[in-house]
């Protein structure tokens, strides 16, 4: 496995029922969420909630 995609591949291990599952993505970003700190400063709102 490539460590480039590495947090994408568990984040849509589902893959094609990554649609499905799209609820229960939102349970698995909230680790993502700490590998996209870059991008979280990006989304003001995102930084105010904590």
């Amino acid at each position: 496995m490539s460590g480039g995609l590495g947090i994408g591949d568990w984040g849509l291990g589902t893959g094609g029922q990554g649609d499905k599952e799209r609820n229960y993505n939102t349970d698995y970003q909230l680790p993502i969420t700490n590998y996209q700190l870059p991008i979280t400063h990006a989304q003001c709102p995102m930084p105010h909630a904590q």
